[in-house]
């Protein structure tokens, strides 16, 4: 856990000693699933690197992973490739829930390898 991101409860509505109160974190946390960051005013931001292994060119492969805690309604999400090489990767989602996405992607160039893809999702947890 990442102390520096943890808030200690209050019973004010005030903590002028606390930093993550002011700067609105109240809980952050990485569990199996990836990375999330709860803030006072409800946002979610959830984040992960997902591997992506592929066998052919040209062939689409899918991916569902859960997201590292449960949004409330369907938040909004970004994919990224960080990728390294010559290669080029189409990345997509093709479905997402509150608690989970769906990740399409191919190589259009290599006939094999492992690349990773990061997703930030970002909704309410109320």
């Amino acid at each position: 856990m990442e102390d520096s991101f943890k808030s200690v409860k209050t019973t004010s509505e005030s903590d002028t000693y606390n930093c993550n109160y002011l700067n609105g974190i109240i809980e952050s946390d990485t569990n199996e699933n990836g990375r999330y960051i709860k803030l006072i005013d409800g946002t979610l931001i959830c984040y992960n690197i997902v591997p992506a292994t592929y066998a052919n060119t040209n062939t689409w492969y899918e991916v569902i992973t859960d997201f590292a805690y449960d949004f409330i309604s369907y938040p909004n999400v970004t994919l990224t490739v960080r990728e390294s090489g010559n290669r080029t990767i189409n990345v997509t989602y093709y479905h997402y829930f509150t608690n989970r996405i769906g990740i399409k992607y191919n190589s259009q160039n290599n006939a094999g390898g492992t690349s990773n893809i990061s997703y930030i999702a970002i909704g309410r947890w109320k």
